[in-house]
């Protein structure tokens, strides 16, 4: 271990353990800048082409969705507003239900999959009470308890 008569054992070691710490940083510096290159020139198309997704709207708020991800299935969601709200039980209350479906391209047979629902009253109440009262009620947060969703029987999640 020892080469010269005139180091120290301590002074030896130290020399051996930098050589590791410069090959290390040797890689780091040139090696591993090229390897994330390469990485990204050939995974951003495939994440582009991956999360592509081509989005339809009719006139009367519904909504068609095909993705490259899953090209086999067409996706469909409806909205319509001014329903009967779930949460308020009031006649109308400015809430929205979007009804989702998807449906195969092959096929002309649609299946549901669920119903989300936002009531606007529930929305802003928080906020609006907030302001009213000068911070003393309610809270600076949007949405506490103003949605709701029902999963027709047989019907999955995606």
């Amino acid at each position: 271990m020892i080469r010269e008569k005139n180091k120290s054992i301590f002074k030896t070691l130290l020399d051996e353990w930098r050589s590791p710490i410069a090959i290390r940083n040797w890689r780091t510096a040139i090696i591993l800048p090229i390897k994330n290159t390469f990485r990204s020139v050939f995974l951003t198309p495939y994440y582009k082409l991956k999360w592509f997704k081509l989005d339809l709207s009719t006139k009367h708020m519904q909504f068609i969705t095909w993705e490259l991800k899953n090209p086999l299935k067409v996706l469909y969601m409806s909205r319509s507003k001014f329903e009967r709200c779930q949460l308020c039980k009031e006649k109308y209350c400015y809430a929205m239900r979007d009804r989702f479906f998807e449906r195969y391209i092959w096929s002309n047979k649609i299946k549901y999959i669920k119903t989300t629902g936002t009531c606007e009253t529930r929305l802003f109440e928080p906020y609006e009470s907030f302001l009213s009262s000068g911070g003393e009620d309610g809270g600076m947060y949007f949405g506490y308890k103003s949605t709701w969703t029902t999963v027709e029987k047989g019907g999955g999640q995606t």
